[in-house]
């Protein structure tokens, strides 16, 4: 979720990415927080797990089907499903993590299930396909799927705006928002809100609406009008769970369960902390310490945080327990499930279920609502989830095949939900680790791509289509302005060089890089602090160069060169 990379760059970024669009930059108050604490390599998890051999041991309850593969040969059906093991056993080597879980289901019958590690950090409880992981911002269909059940039911309409459906939430910082609005753009990320994401303890069900209409309503605005672009958000899937509760007059955790848990027998999914600890079976994790999160000089509404260069260490392993349950937030993102029910969720996307959702508004969900980027050749958004025609496994490879997936993550653990409708195939993968190391993210992309080519019946391949390269950067020239945000942000161009000032932000002591690279045509890469930020650079109706989006904030163009 929140993500992600929160998450905010995909742990697959350059698998599905150049596919969903070009990836965007994470906020700078998140990558900052990342940044401030220490490497996980400074305390590798597994100096704490060497007792039991948690690395090494495998979990399984199914044993593998008849040629379960998408290879009809029975030993490259067999070495296709060792490749699986190996690439575990190198992310394992890889990330900060001792747990992993993995689940393939096809035509409604799971072909794979295992489950890797152990659920503790000593490696004295062996992980098993029940144990629990947060799955981030893969809850969002999940959430996606009760709003249009509300739909189907008649208490919604898609295109209606947010004021007719809660009238006393108002913006104070920017009034207009709510009458603008729709519910199809807060399910598409269409909005314009700001990536409001609270890092917050706040578990109580009443604190979703006391957030909502308290802090949320203080602070929140919208950083481009609503419908002007598509940027990813986890305030909209988190005002989603408010609009649930006033239809339904009860608690989003109990509007969820029914909904979608209890028709799918998705008996290992709670969308609270509370239960899932309750099982016994909710993993630890390891990552930032819940101290650093809730610490003072942690602000949720900062887009800008300086890293202290002098604080301690701050990541550690962290009980079930101990992890962030925010109830405002728990429909974007907290929710704790396995990799079979994940895939119980893929089933029904791909198949159905009437009990759930009429056939219309299933294909409502998986129908493309907007492109992720401003390019030709990008994909879609539906309603929580990413839809695609073509996939690429390797630099050299793409696949024409249409895919639908969405990854998640909070700031500890991580889920990838892959779907491919023609085949009836959706699989799973869960781990307790943020991934926030490019060696990590590099190795959990291994395991993705393990399963996909022993699994998956495979187009020829072709070489990927090549992005639209780098244009005169002129037509990117002017001043862009979001002044609730960041305020002010200028592109000069000299004739061979793009240049970027960022006064506003710049006062708040960050270094902005002072030239920005356009990496293709409608992608510019700068930096703030010595990260890079990603800028993608949107049409309006009048204006081919109208925003400047990143999910750090966005901005809208006041004045030419």
């Amino acid at each position: 979720m929140p993500g992600m990379s929160n998450q905010h760059l995909s742990a697959v970024a350059w698998l599905v990415l150049p596919v969903l669009g070009a990836p965007l930059a994470p906020s700078v108050a998140e990558a900052q927080l990342y940044d401030s604490r220490s490497s996980p390599s400074v305390l590798h998890p597994f100096a704490l797990a060497s007792e039991g051999g948690a690395r090494e041991q495998v979990n399984a309850q199914y044993s593998l089907q008849e040629a379960p593969c998408a290879v009809e040969d029975s030993e490259a059906c067999a070495a296709a499903v060792a490749a699986i093991d190996a690439t575990v056993a190198v992310f394992f080597k890889s990330a900060p993590a001792n747990a992993l879980q993995i689940a393939v289901r096809r035509d409604e019958r799971f072909v794979y299930s295992k489950a890797f590690g152990s659920e503790d950090p000593r490696g004295l409880v062996p992980a098993t396909p029940r144990s629990l992981f947060q799955i981030g911002s893969n809850t969002k269909k999940a959430t996606a799927i009760a709003v249009l059940r509300a739909v189907q039911e008649g208490a919604l309409e898609l295109d209606q705006k947010i004021d007719e459906i809660l009238p006393e939430l108002v913006l104070a910082r920017d009034p207009e928002w709510t009458h603008k609005a729709t519910l199809r753009q807060l399910l598409s990320h269409q909005s314009g809100l700001w990536d409001y994401t609270p890092w917050i303890d706040a578990p109580e069900d009443a604190d979703l609406a006391e957030y909502a209409y308290g802090t949320f309503a203080e602070h929140e605005w919208s950083t481009t009008p609503p419908g002007a672009v598509w940027n990813y958000s986890n305030a909209n899937f988190a005002l989603l769970g408010a609009v649930l509760e006033r239809v339904y007059g009860e608690p989003y955790r109990k509007v969820i369960e029914r909904a979608l848990y209890r028709p799918l027998r998705m008996r290992h999914t709670f969308a609270r902390r509370k239960e899932a600890v309750e099982t016994g079976h909710a993993v630890w994790s390891f990552g930032v310490s819940p101290k650093a999160l809730a610490s003072a000089s942690y602000d949720p509404w900062s887009l800008y945080q300086r890293p202290d260069a002098s604080a301690p260490p701050s990541t550690e392993w962290v009980a079930p327990e101990d992890q962030e349950d925010n109830a405002f937030a728990r429909p974007a993102g907290f929710t704790w499930s396995t990799a079979e029910d994940e895939c119980r969720v893929g089933s029904f996307l791909m198949s159905g279920n009437r009990r759930v959702l009429d056939e219309k508004f299933r294909q409502e969900l998986v129908t493309p609502q907007a492109k992720t980027a401003p390019d030709p050749h990008a994909g879609g958004y539906g309603f929580g989830i990413g839809v695609a025609k073509h996939i690429r496994l390797a630099p050299d490879a793409a696949y024409d095949i249409e895919f639908w997936e969405h990854n998640g993550a909070t700031v500890r653990m991580s889920s990838e939900l892959f779907a491919f409708p023609g085949q009836a195939l959706t699989f799973s993968v869960l781990t307790n680790s943020p991934l926030n190391t490019d060696e990590a993210s590099t190795a959990w992309q291994a395991v993705v791509i393990s399963i996909i080519h022993a699994y998956v019946a495979l187009p020829e391949p072709h070489a990927p289509v090549a992005p639209e390269p780098p244009d005169d950067g002129a037509r990117y020239a002017g001043t862009y302005a979001d002044p609730l945000g960041l305020g002010t942000v200028v592109l000069q161009w000299d004739g061979s060089k793009l240049s970027l000032s960022a006064p506003d932000l710049s006062a708040r002591g960050a270094k902005v890089g002072d030239t920005l690279q356009i990496a293709q045509k409608n992608v510019l890469i700068g930096s703030v602090d010595g990260q890079p930020i990603g800028l993608q650079v949107w049409p309006s109706p009048n204006s081919d160069a109208a925003y400047l989006v990143s999910r750090a904030d966005s901005f809208t163009r006041v004045a030419g060169p």
